[in-house]
């Protein structure tokens, strides 16, 4: 069935945004009604320590569920201390910025009037995000002012109004320990003063999934996301969710968390776990054991497969724009070797069902957020060709098999590389672990199991088309998923 796109009409955008320029002008700072529901609005941060050189993201957020539908605050830093990157504030989801931003990175002062036109409270939770290059050591202290938030009845729904509860983030920075390798950061991803290993394996999948985490979120974790790790349906969309939250994604078991998945959580000093999954994939046991050690866990759920997915692209917040991939048993491939640049950019990714229609649920979510671009992964065989009448702007990627699929992904939509990583395409546990790395670089994955040395004739071609600009390579998995030979290829091709 057809999915017509709404359009906002200029002039309720602009009434609309009168509305809130005055509500905010007019509303006075006082303590509000208790039957209002309202929010403080907080910022939270990607790490917990930094070194001199990284990047910290910052998020500005409601910590609670109210539909927020304008927001102002200033935000102040030392600029002696951080450097502002990227021009300042990038607002998430349908957020947008209009006139009254005020930027002075000389004093540190920051002032950002937004409005919003999502009308759930989940999708008002996540409000943008500022990036800062950390300059020296010691402590740094970031924090909202001026705070003030309206509803759709011009209601102010903020409760930190003005400099009552003003919202405060202290960092610590530390010199960067002496060493051959560069900073970490959010940026590339990677352990603080040192090299990432190049070969990421363990035991199992989840030991290896343990491994990345470790290799690569060294300074710990606030967040962390959870899956099923031996079935791939609830998985496959749990990449953005990771990156989303700037942590790592780790596996389990049904019914059993591994001894080294809960040990890898208290050192990343969690403080929420996102489970992916209902109780048929993640079982109540295993959220009761991470709850035992003072971690909040938070479940991300539906009826299916189609529902979960659902329900992680309305945490993510983004509009605009989806992922459509086969949500069949066996299809997890193509879902793969989107992750990484679904997740890097924010992109949720749906699922399909073989079907010349849309499931119910999918089709509500393309409506939902507004969708403007589809990209389909995956050949007429998984897609049915009949998908691209009826989604909006449908782009399809499509090989003769998962890598050329994979080839084409790459060469497509990522072409210039500066970091290439590997994981087995013959299952999806490693490369699924690895999502929450390669997404902080938009970095390439390769699927591996091709016929020449591990890799595809279109694998083998892009590879040689991105020689002397690639500047790691790394594997996730160990020799019996990826082997020496395998890695040796890649080696060769890309001048390592």
């Amino acid at each position: 069935m057809n999915k017509k796109v709404n359009l906002v009409p200029l002039s309720v955008i602009l009434l609309s945004i009168f509305a809130f320029a005055f509500a905010l002008a007019a509303f006075p700072a006082t303590v509000l009604a208790a039957s209002i529901p309202t929010s403080e609005l907080i910022l939270t941060s990607d790490k917990q320590q930094y070194n001199v050189g990284d990047i910290l993201t910052i998020d500005v957020k409601s910590r609670s569920e109210v539909h927020i539908f304008g927001v102002q605050f200033t935000l102040t830093y030392d600029p002696a201390a951080l450097q502002l990157q990227g021009g300042g504030l990038q607002p998430h989801g349908s957020y947008t910025s209009f006139g009254g931003t005020r930027i002075d990175d000389g004093t540190g002062k920051l002032t950002y009037p937004l409005i919003n036109f999502t009308t759930g409270p989940t999708a008002s939770m996540d409000i943008g995000e500022i990036n800062f290059k950390a300059l020296k050591a010691g402590t740094t202290n970031l924090a909202l002012s001026d705070i003030k938030a309206v509803d759709a009845d011009s209601n102010m729904v903020s409760a930190n109004i003005s400099f009552q509860l003003p919202t405060n983030i202290v960092i610590p920075v530390i010199n960067p320990p002496t060493g051959d390798g560069g900073g970490g950061g959010n940026g590339g991803g990677g352990v603080p003063g040192t090299q990432p290993p190049e070969r990421m394996g363990g035991s199992d999948r989840y030991a290896t999934a343990v491994k990345i985490a470790a290799s690569y979120f060294a300074d710990g974790a606030n967040t962390v996301v959870l899956t099923r790790g031996d079935i791939a349906a609830d998985a496959l969309t749990a990449g953005p969710l990771a990156r989303h939250y700037h942590g790592p994604l780790l596996l389990t078991p049904k019914d059993n968390l591994p001894a080294q998945v809960l040990t890898e959580l208290k050192n990343l000093r969690t403080q929420t776990v996102y489970i992916v999954g209902g109780v048929g994939a993640v079982s109540e046991r295993v959220a009761a054991e991470i709850t035992s050690q003072g971690i909040k866990v938070e479940r991300v759920a539906g009826a299916d497969r189609c529902d979960t997915a659902y329900q992680v692209a309305k945490l993510l917040g983004k509009v605009g724009q989806v992922v459509i991939v086969s949500g069949t048993d066996g299809a997890y491939p193509d879902a793969l070797s989107i992750s990484s640049w679904a997740a890097y950019n924010g992109v949720p990714i749906l699922y399909a069902n073989g079907a010349a229609s849309l499931p119910d649920v999918t089709a509500k979510a393309l409506a939902e957020l507004q969708v403007t671009r589809t990209i389909l992964v995956g050949g007429t065989g998984v897609l049915p060709k009949a998908l691209e009448n009826i989604v909006p702007n449908a782009e399809r990627y499509g090989g003769l098999d998962r890598y050329a699929t994979n080839a084409q992904v790459l060469s497509k939509l990522q072409p210039a590389p500066t970091q290439v990583f590997a994981a087995t395409g013959r299952d999806f546990a490693d490369a699924l672990a690895g999502t929450a790395i390669t997404a902080q670089s938009n970095a390439w994955l390769i699927l591996t199991g091709g016929e020449v040395n591990g890799l595809a004739p279109e694998q083998i071609q892009i590879l040689s088309q991105v020689r002397g600009s690639v500047t790691g390579l790394h594997i996730f998995g160990g020799t019996g998923a990826v082997s020496e030979q395998t890695l040796t290829a890649l080696k060769t091709l890309l001048g390592k």
